[in-house]
């Protein structure tokens, strides 16, 4: 009796849920009727579950199920976490949790593809390599997960290896990944030899704050160009890319964020800058992705840095995260980044000024090609 009350509390819940989101939350929808053909529907779903199903099944498990499917489908960004992956999301926000160095994109009902992994990483002692399909994590198939959950369960705060399932030229192979704190700061700074100094971001949140406060210094003094290395910067949130752009320009227009009903949110970059005047080279890839697309896609179309690499993902939005009752909660897409000329980013993505060869993603490379830039954009 009390298996088949949590299963219709469970599908009403949902429906309340689905409901939620036909009214419009997300981006660009539109006000729409109550889902009455809807809850009528689950209701018989839950009812043949319950009553013709050759097994008797968790009737959490069953529902966890339907609200990922629900929720990861909108787009690749938003996600469903139940109770034990939301705590993974709150440990890494509060501090850097251990990683293992492979970035990742996917998108529902397909397996997760690695972007780029981090030199001297455990995935790139492990063999990873980027272009590499990964199909299950600790036995656990990575299929319906979405991308935040497929990122979170790549990170932990011990040293316990994560055994990654990779498929390989149609061979699947497990490999045990260890996880290490990568880095202790967003940016790390290098000098090439008769330059350029490049500041490379491993994260977009704290960038902005580092590279005003213990890099200030570096950056004022050196006297050559400067690239912001974006190629491993896939996570971070959109204030803060506004926030990095603004340390390297000065603008009341910073864009905007279009929010559902196609209401807009003006932002600004009202600081100071802390390198104006610098020339600015942006380095993107397949891995600079999300907030990271906006602060480059800003900086390119105001003119101040050229961007030198490859065609990003056009993922450049806002997520904000809604907990449930139970524990879990919905990370949901809440907006979409737009440039001052009125182009959105999504599903676009930031062109490069001057492209590099899909087959050569070498530092040596992105440095040959910048150097041949003009001084100014």
């Amino acid at each position: 009796m009390k298996t088949n009350r949590f299963i219709l509390l469970s599908a009403a819940a949902l429906l309340v849920l689905l409901g939620f989101l036909g009214r419009g939350f997300l981006p660009g929808t539109s006000q729409s009727e109550p889902p009455v053909k809807d809850f009528a529907l689950m209701r018989t779903v839950a009812n043949l579950i319950r009553n013709d199903y050759v097994e008797e099944r968790d009737p959490a498990r069953t529902m966890d199920g339907a609200y990922r499917g629900l929720v990861n489908g909108l787009d690749a960004l938003s996600g469903y976490l139940d109770r034990d992956m939301l705590a993974v999301f709150d440990a890494d926000r509060r501090g850097r949790l251990k990683e293992t160095g492979i970035i990742l994109y996917k998108k529902y009902n397909v397996f997760p593809q690695v972007m780029a992994v981090i030199e001297g990483s455990p995935a790139e002692k492990a063999g990873i390599k980027p272009g590499d399909t990964l199909s299950a994590f600790d036995d656990r198939s990575t299929l319906t997960m979405s991308l935040a959950e497929a990122r979170l369960a790549l990170k932990g705060a011990g040293d316990k290896p994560v055994q990654v399932r990779v498929i390989k030229e149609m061979e699947t192979k497990d490999i045990a990944v260890g996880r290490e704190a990568l880095f202790d700061a967003p940016v790390r700074w290098s000098e090439e030899p008769g330059g350029p100094a490049i500041l490379t971001v491993r994260t977009v949140d704290g960038a902005a704050d580092q590279l005003r406060g213990p890099l200030a210094n570096k950056i004022k003094a050196f006297r050559g160009p400067l690239v912001l290395d974006l190629r491993l910067a896939s996570e971070g949130s959109l204030a803060e890319a506004i926030k990095l752009a603004n340390v390297f320009l000065m603008t009341q227009d910073a864009g905007a964020l279009e929010k559902r009903e196609g209401s807009r949110e003006s932002l600004s970059c009202p600081e100071t800058p802390l390198a104006d005047t610098a020339p600015l080279v942006v380095w993107s890839g397949p891995a600079t992705i999300g907030a990271a697309e906006a602060a480059a896609g800003l900086l390119q179309e105001a003119k101040r840095a050229r961007v030198v690499g490859l065609e990003t993902l056009g993922l450049a939005s806002r997520q904000t995260i809604f907990r449930l009752d139970d524990g879990s909660g919905l990370l949901l897409t809440s907006g979409f980044y737009v440039l001052p000329s009125g182009r959105k980013l999504w599903d676009k993505g930031v062109v490069p000024d001057a492209a590099l060869d899909k087959g050569d993603r070498t530092t040596a490379a992105y440095l040959k090609t910048t150097r041949g830039l003009p001084t100014r954009p």
